[in-house]
C-alpha cells in the first residue's frame, strides 16, 4: 500500500481556470483518499478582489477529497513566494507533496501516477521531481519505456520529496553569483536554452519565479525529472491570463492521456539524446526573444 502524498493547489483571481482543476482533478483515481491544501493569494489591487472572492466562494462547495483545507492569504504574496512558502509549510510534517497551480487540468490517472512515482523513485537520489506534463514530442520508434527523464524540472503539476526541497535556496545573490559564470551559463542550458536567460531575468528582478530556482537546483545536484510519455496534465493557462504567459501560445498544447493503460516506471535513469533534442527545440526561444536575451546577458548580472 503507497502512501497518499498530500495535494497542494495555489490559487488566484481566475475561477474559471480553478474550476476546471478542481473538476478534473476530483474525478482523479485517489482524490478521496488525498488531503488537499488550497492557498487562496490575497488582492494584489482592489479590482480583484471581486474574482479573489469568487474563487474563495467556489473552494468552500467542493468536498470530494479526503479532507481540504483552505489557507487564505490577507495580503497578496504573489506567485514565487506563495508557492515557495506554501510548499515547504506543508512538507514540516510530510515528507513528499504534489503541487499544482490553478490553470492545470488533469488526467484520472495523475494522482496514481505521482503517488507511484514518488514511492518509486524516493530512494533514487538523482530523480528530484515527478512531472504530470509531457511535452508534445514524436517518442521515437524504438523507445519502449512509458516515462522519460529530462535535466530539467516542470512546474505544470508536479511532485518531490522534502529533502529535495530542502536542497534548493532561494536568495538571488546565491544565483547571482552562479550565472555569473559561462561555463555555468553554458551547462545549465543543456537542459533548454530558455533556461539561462530565465535565470538571468531572476537575478535581475525583471522576473519572479520559484520554477526557475527549482531548476537550478536540478542542476546544481545532477538532478533530473521524470515525465510520462503521455501528458497527464493539459495547462488552461497559456491564454494570456496568468503571470507566466502574457500573450497567448499554442506550442505547449497536448492531448491528455485517459486510457486505463497502466504507466510502467523504470529505475533506468538514462537521458534519451532524441527526447531530449525535441524538447529543446520546443522550449527553444523564438528570434526576437533570443535577441533581448542576449542583450540582457551582456549587460551582465550586476
Amino acid at each position: 500500500m503507497i502512501s497518499v502524498a498530500p495535494v497542494v493547489l495555489f490559487v488566484y483571481n481566475r475561477p474559471l481556470h480553478t474550476k476546471q482543476t478542481l473538476e478534473s482533478l476530483k474525478h482523479s483515481n485517489l482524490a478521496a483518499k488525498s488531503k488537499l491544501y488550497i492557498y487562496s493569494d490575497g488582492a494584489k489591487t482592489h479590482n480583484d478582489e471581486k474574482a479573489v472572492n469568487e474563487v474563495r466562494d467556489y473552494l468552500r462547495s467542493i468536498n470530494e477529497f479526503y479532507d481540504i483545507v483552505i489557507r487564505q492569504r490577507e495580503e497578496n504574496y504573489g506567485l514565487a513566494k506563495s508557492v515557495i512558502e506554501g510548499i515547504s509549510e506543508i512538507l514540516e510534517k510530510n515528507d513528499r507533496v504534489i503541487v499544482l497551480e490553478d490553470d492545470i487540468v488533469t488526467s484520472p490517472k495523475f494522482l496514481e501516477f505521482m503517488n507511484n512515482s514518488l514511492e518509486f523513485y524516493k530512494e533514487i537520489s538523482s530523480v528530484y521531481s515527478i512531472s504530470g506534463y509531457s511535452f508534445p514530442i514524436e517518442i521515437p520508434p524504438k523507445y519502449d519505456q512509458d516515462i522519460y527523464f529530462l535535466r530539467r524540472s516542470s512546474s505544470w503539476g508536479w511532485a518531490t520529496w522534502k529533502e529535495r526541497w530542502e536542497q534548493a535556496l532561494w536568495d538571488n545573490s546565491f544565483y547571482k553569483k552562479k550565472i555569473s559564470d559561462n561555463i555555468t551559463r553554458k551547462n545549465f542550458n543543456i537542459g533548454g536554452s530558455d533556461l539561462t536567460p530565465m535565470l538571468v531575468k531572476q537575478v535581475n528582478n525583471k522576473i519572479d519565479s520559484w520554477a526557475i530556482r527549482w531548476a537550478f537546483t536540478h542542476y546544481l545536484n545532477n538532478g533530473n525529472c521524470v515525465f510520462p510519455v503521455k501528458s497527464l496534465v493539459k495547462n488552461i493557462g497559456t491564454d494570456a491570463t496568468g503571470t507566466n504567459f502574457d500573450r497567448k501560445t499554442s506550442r505547449y498544447n497536448v492531448e491528455l492521456d485517459e486510457s486505463d493503460k497502466e504507466i510502467k516506471l523504470s529505475n533506468m535513469v538514462q537521458i534519451n539524446s532524441d527526447i531530449e533534442r525535441q524538447v529543446r527545440k520546443i522550449v527553444r526561444p523564438g528570434i526576437i526573444t533570443r535577441i533581448k536575451n542576449n542583450l540582457l546577458s551582456l549587460l551582465g548580472t550586476s
